[in-house]
């Protein structure tokens, strides 16, 4: 019998909503109990595990601030992979940062890029 993979879109949807969570401060458990549901529940929505519902997508669009487009962006559906903490660590500080700060970073990020990755 073949083994069954998660399909690359509820995967993607998934990861968006992990990541919106990780970036507004929410646990697994937090938003878990605005779901109503168990935090293990979520753990198989955020890996794609499980397909999640329309009821429940809007539950989560709710819960997590975002309308649903958020969630089924082009660029989330042609995603390479989840978005991890670090990323989104990053993304925080960096705006955080004031607009010479940013530019400063942006310059030693591209300084440490090998020279056919530094000019996309």
């Amino acid at each position: 019998m073949a083994e069954k993979h998660p399909d690359p879109v509820d995967v993607a949807i998934g990861a968006r909503v992990r990541e919106r969570r990780l970036r507004i401060g929410l646990s697994q458990t937090a938003l878990a109990q605005r779901l109503g549901i168990s935090f293990q529940q979520l753990q198989k929505y955020e890996t794609g595990a499980n397909r999640i519902s329309g009821s429940m997508i809007d539950r989560a669009c709710k819960a997590l601030a975002v309308d649903a487009n958020y969630l089924f962006s082009a660029d989330v559906i042609e995603t390479d992979g989840p978005i991890g903490r670090a990323h989104i660590e990053l993304v925080k500080l960096f705006e955080a940062m004031d607009p010479a700060r940013q530019k400063s970073l942006l310059n030693v990020a591209r300084a440490m890029m090998p020279d056919d990755l530094a000019a996309a």
